[in-house]
């Protein structure tokens, strides 16, 4: 997973943060103990908007699982201290595409409201926030009529279509092609779940 950290902020000795020039619309004057989940992700949500092609990235990693190891990781070393947003690429699967949360996270930072203990921490770790959204595929039957009856008025083609994803039924219609002569015609069906078995 490809993630960009922009410096957003510099703090001072007291803790307060002062935007950088490119960041200059952030508001931290209400960046303290008290300020909510609510208020963070707005704030981190104000700043991506503002990140354009042009704007520096203080580090780029990848987040990647190594052999060994229970969860992909990912490292940037040599930051300033100051407040980062932290962008990860949206990344795809065989069956899901995995978008991410921007957020913002201090370095150094301080884990007094869940442990008590106001140490300031320079070694920071942090999580990305995932949204998962399941990928869809398209069927497309392809039915050619070689011999044709006239007579018989019309040739009718009834498709009956069931689609299985992790022992549910997710998809069961049934679609007809109707022909007035030889020749071929299709029908597309849209929004089949990624990795689900069809049958037709």
């Amino acid at each position: 997973i490809p993630v960009k950290l922009y410096q957003v902020a510099s703090v001072a000795t007291n803790g307060s943060y002062t935007a950088l020039d490119a960041f200059k619309g952030l508001d931290f004057s209400k960046a303290n103990s008290e300020a909510t989940a609510q208020m963070w992700s707005e704030m981190a949500q104000q700043a991506s908007k503002m990140v354009t092609a042009d704007t520096p990235a203080a580090a780029q990693i990848q987040i990647q699982k190594a052999e060994g190891q229970e969860h992909a990781t990912g490292r940037a070393e040599g930051l300033s201290t100051g407040m980062y947003l932290v962008i990860a690429e949206s990344v795809q699967s065989e069956q899901y595409v995995y978008d991410f949360i921007p957020y913002l996270v201090a370095l150094p930072n301080n884990y007094y409201a869940t442990t008590g203990d106001d140490t300031w921490v320079y070694d920071v770790d942090t999580e990305l926030k995932p949204e998962q959204q399941e990928r869809f595929g398209s069927l497309i039957i392809d039915k050619t009529l070689t011999s044709y009856n006239a007579t018989l008025a019309g040739a009718e083609f009834v498709f009956q279509v069931e689609a299985i994803k992790d022992g549910k039924k997710v998809y069961s219609n049934v679609h007809t092609l109707s022909f007035d002569g030889t020749g071929t015609k299709s029908l597309q069906i849209d929004r089949l779940p990624a990795g689900a078995q069809v049958t037709v």
